[in-house]
């Protein structure tokens, strides 16, 4: 399966991660969910926090080096991550359907110490976010 985005951390300062995010697959607009969100109410959106959680995790859960908490119960977004917030984004297309596609800066807290240990600055990786997806295949 080809990434959907393409993610690189910029700044980490302790369980506040910022990363730039860039939409690359022309069928994908899944950004939008986290900025429209955003634009729409303060505070957490579960939408937007799934988005943000499958950005962040996907490669990190199928390696193995974020474990889920539980085999016996399926992961939710909301253990990884605990807040979302759009520090910027720019309309960079639109996908085949015609939706916009988007080149985002967001600023994600997650829940745990131990989450953002995991994370280099500069690390780069690529994500298969999409919001109708199932968030426990970002766990293998």
């Amino acid at each position: 399966m080809s990434d959907y985005q393409t993610v690189r951390l910029l700044k980490k300062e302790g369980r506040v991660l910022t990363i730039d995010v860039v939409e690359v697959h022309p069928d994908m607009a899944t950004l939008s969910t986290i900025i429209q969100a955003g634009s729409e109410r303060e505070g957490l959106h579960k939408d937007a926090v799934k988005v943000a959680a499958m950005v962040l995790l996907d490669e990190k859960g199928r390696r193995g080096d974020i474990a889920r908490r539980s085999y016996d119960e399926p992961p939710e977004p909301e253990d990884f991550v605990a807040a979302v917030r759009v520090v910027s984004a720019e309309e960079i297309g639109r996908d085949s359907s015609g939706d916009p596609q988007y080149h985002a800066v967001l600023e994600l807290t997650v829940t745990k110490d131990e989450y953002a240990a995991v994370f280099a600055v500069d690390e780069t990786w690529g994500a298969v976010a999409y919001l109708y997806g199932d968030f426990d295949v970002c766990f293998g």
